[in-house]
């Protein structure tokens, strides 16, 4: 026999276990590979995991390989590139990104806004997040200060096909202000030679996704 358990049951039932409560302890065991709860009884109990539809008992966490793709947005061009480890690792209503990039060359003749795509969970209606640049060479034909990358989020920025792509932004001098495009330059038409890109940083899941969670 399996029964869901929420969090006020789990919490009783762990407390007569130790003593507390009304009775003298029920030997609550947690087996680690399936995680349910055992005890002397023989019953069980499953600790649901959060999902989109379902709050469950514990926060949904999941580290999965992510294979980015960076683009010519709606450009004439493309890019070629090793990914070197690139992962994402959600906790709760955010994902942390690793996007490791190296080894890009662009092909063709790259017209329009450099851009990495294929973020797997909805930012709509969030506004724009920043992420943090660790590296950023190998551009040829263009002089930079200092680099920014963000996603899309509420601003509307055009061309842009998901709230999610990530593009990049520079300063060719030093300014007072930083993000939203104050003083800013989107990268267009940028050219690589041997290039690497590494950007990191949490971004949170819109609260309009299905994979939005309301509860812990």
């Amino acid at each position: 026999m399996k029964v869901n358990l929420d969090f006020r049951t789990l919490k009783y039932l762990l407390g007569k276990a130790s003593g507390g409560g009304n009775g003298s302890g029920t030997n609550l065991r947690y087996e680690a590979s399936t995680r349910e709860v055992e005890n002397t009884a023989g019953t069980n109990a499953i600790l649901p995991i959060a999902t989109g539809n379902y709050p469950g008992l514990l926060q949904r966490s999941e580290r999965s390989i992510f294979k980015p793709t960076l683009v010519d947005l709606n450009g004439n061009g493309s890019y070629e590139f090793v990914d070197q480890g690139s992962f994402l690792e959600r906790m709760g209503n955010f994902v942390f990104y690793y996007i490791n990039l190296a080894n890009i060359f662009h092909v063709g003749e790259p017209s329009n806004l450099l851009a990495i795509t294929g973020l797997r969970f909805s930012s709509d209606n969030l506004p724009s997040v920043g992420l943090n640049v660790g590296g950023f060479t190998g551009v040829i034909d263009q002089d930079f200060y200092s680099v920014i990358a963000r996603t899309q989020g509420g601003n509307n920025i055009p061309n842009l096909t998901s709230n999610n792509d990530i593009i990049f932004e520079f300063l060719d001098e030093k300014t007072n202000a930083i993000g939203q495009g104050s003083r800013n330059k989107t990268f267009k038409a940028v050219k690589f030679f041997n290039g690497r890109i590494n950007v990191s940083g949490w971004v949170p899941i819109g609260s309009g996704s299905t994979d939005y969670v309301n509860n812990f």
